[in-house]
């Protein structure tokens, strides 16, 4: 019953933020103590002032139980074993059920030393018209209940938005900024989350201007063997204003057979799956092992993020098999004759019929 309490908490104090839960004495544990034991080939990058591993827990989930129900027991003995294989950072939204809560009752019972090392990057997601004015006092209280479910630092907070016509986001966005000067134990960096190449280009610029530099770090977008339009612009974007992508879909995306029907044919896919397996036997590893390693090994890429379903399914020495090989110009040839077409012909198709990076998760007008 511990996440429900958690929640109950979760919600008194949001309404009651100066009064303690009627529940929380029941919420104290024994501080964990562990190790984090990264294997000589693991890996990681920079992503402002941290070193963030190549692959994250993706939490999303979490949201519903639909992806099936984990104890609270076994949800931590799932964060353990991960952390200490060096999978140490997660990413988590406003609006992943109790996501941050489980992450947070994780990480705040490590030793200091430890849980200086394992990063929390959440979202802000605003999916509709805001409801109160505009201010600096209304966006660092955003921030701070992402801090307050998190029970601690953001280490990066990811920023969505609802409709490029409306053009508070680029005011939010040089707040955020901001705030990670002033508060950097509140929030460290700031990145964007599915913005397509010209409004990316529009918030760096925006930002220069207004503050000196380009302050954001990266853009979480869709990017897959099936779905590659980061290639078409985004890709060069990132480059051009030091951003790095966190990505999300390595084989097939969100949209399965839809996604899969605008890229090419059913056939077509069989196949790309056929040399995929063929491949992967080659290199003794899994056909997902193959489609995560191409997807790290494209420009821009920081890391990809990897569902994990806490306490239901347990894929952590698959996932550590995805650094124990790269992806040979024979490899990457045979891949790419198949998921980008010729010329990057299917690339281009696809970015013709559904535009940029993000475009279906906004209103259109």
């Amino acid at each position: 019953f511990r996440r429900g309490e958690r929640q109950v908490n979760d919600v008194f104090k949001a309404i009651f933020p100066d009064l303690t839960p009627p529940l929380a004495k029941s919420q104290t544990k024994t501080p964990m103590l562990l190790n984090i034991n990264t294997q000589s080939h693991f890996e990681t990058f920079a992503l402002g002032p941290y070193q963030f591993p190549r692959l994250l827990n993706g939490l999303w989930q979490l949201s519903s139980s639909s992806w099936g129900s984990g104890s609270d027991k076994r949800q931590e003995e799932e964060l353990i074993r991960l952390v200490q294989s060096g999978f140490t950072a997660a990413d988590m939204a406003d609006h992943y059920g109790d996501a941050e809560l489980v992450y947070a009752n994780f990480r705040n019972r490590l030793s200091p030393s430890v849980r200086s090392q394992v990063l929390a990057a959440t979202k802000w997601c605003v999916f509709t018209p805001l409801t109160q004015p505009l201010t600096s006092l209304f966006v660092l209280e955003k921030v701070k209940e992402r801090y307050r479910r998190l029970g601690g630092r953001v280490e990066l907070l990811q920023f969505d938005w609802y409709d490029y016509s409306c053009k508070d986001y680029l005011n939010i966005l040089v707040e955020l900024v901001r705030l990670t000067a002033i508060y950097p134990n509140l929030v460290s960096t700031i990145g964007l989350c599915n913005f397509d190449s010209e409004h990316t280009v529009e918030v760096c610029e925006y930002l220069i201007a207004k503050t000196g530099s380009v302050g954001i770090v990266s853009n979480q977008v869709q990017f897959s063997l099936i779905d590659s339009r980061p290639l078409q612009l985004m890709v060069n974007v990132c480059a051009k204003y030091g951003l790095k992508l966190l990505t999300y879909g390595s084989l097939v995306s969100l949209q399965y057979h839809d996604m899969i029907m605008s890229w090419g044919t059913w056939q077509d896919f069989q196949s790309l799956l056929y040399e995929l397996s063929a491949i992967a036997d080659e290199h003794r590893v899994t056909l997902t092992n193959i489609a995560t390693r191409w997807i790290l090994q494209q420009p821009s890429v920081g890391a990809l993020i990897v569902g994990t379903r806490l306490g239901v399914s347990n894929h952590v020495d698959d996932n550590l098999a995805t650094f124990g090989f790269t992806l040979n110009a024979w490899d990457l040839d045979r891949i790419e004759a198949l998921a980008l077409g010729i010329s990057r012909g299917k690339t281009r198709r696809l970015f013709s019929k559904l535009g940029d990076c993000g475009t279906e998760y906004r209103n259109e007008n």
